[in-house]
């Protein structure tokens, strides 16, 4: 594995298009969210150890971590499984395979 450019790929002509506003979700709604549980769920979709506060970061990113262990109130935490599925981990602890 090299991380060198290569020299001989075209340029290419991918234009991004605007972000979708309808699900995209600022601080204040965020804010806001453990108030309003029975309309708005919101889902942390890092590693369990993250979502628990046991680590900050995955060893594989070490400058990419959260400022503080934990996860947002209220929130539920979905990460993949190694079984190639989904589980979801609440605030209780209460797990449930989807």
């Amino acid at each position: 594995m090299s991380k060198d450019n290569p020299a001989n790929l075209p340029k290419g002509n991918i234009k991004a298009s605007s972000p979708d506003e309808n699900i995209r979700v600022f601080l204040d709604e965020v804010k806001k969210a453990p108030d309003q549980k029975h309309s708005i769920r919101m889902v942390e979709v890092r590693s369990l150890k993250e979502f628990t506060g046991e680590i900050l970061a995955p060893s594989l990113y070490p400058t990419e971590h959260a400022q503080r262990g934990g996860h947002i109130p209220g929130a539920e935490n979905i990460p993949s499984t190694h079984k190639g599925g989904w589980h979801v981990q609440t605030q209780g602890g209460i797990g449930s395979d989807v």
